[in-house]
């Protein structure tokens, strides 16, 4: 059986049951002592923030033949996603797979011109939080 239970929450409980495991038997199983759970926390090692983005899951609006979303998170800088030119609503979506405690976010362009984007965050989905609205590299 397996109890999860968390101050304020209703205590849940799961029976499993496994076909063709060797049975239990006393005195020579081996016996396993309740534990609690520790929560993960993502922690600085060395100094270094841990990265995440180079090859997770993409997702775009379009792609140009050859400049696929998957480019852009390939940790080549010669490499990149490029949107169809009629794509006038634009978008690329990076899957960190995992929930982060996010500090800074970093992109590099190609070239110089005026980039306008928007950086958006999202643990579902569905709701999407700005938190960064911005042009760079103006033209000069």
């Amino acid at each position: 059986m397996v109890e999860a239970s968390s101050p304020g929450l209703e205590t849940a409980r799961l029976m499993l049951s496994f076909v063709n495991a060797p049975l239990y038997k006393k005195g020579e199983s081996r016996e396993i002592e309740n534990r609690a759970y520790v929560r993960y926390r993502n922690r600085v090692e060395n100094g270094k923030l841990q990265t995440y983005g180079m090859n997770n899951p993409t997702f775009a609006s379009s792609s140009q033949k050859g400049y696929t979303a998957g480019l852009a998170a390939d940790g080549d800088y010669d490499s990149y996603w490029q949107p169809e030119d009629k794509d006038i609503s634009a978008y690329w979506t990076l899957d960190t797979e995992r929930r982060l405690d996010l500090h800074r976010v970093k992109a590099i362009f190609s070239g110089l011109a005026n980039y306008r984007f928007k950086v958006e965050i999202s643990s579902d989905n569905i709701v999407w939080q700005t938190i960064g609205d911005t042009v760079i590299f103006p033209e000069r």
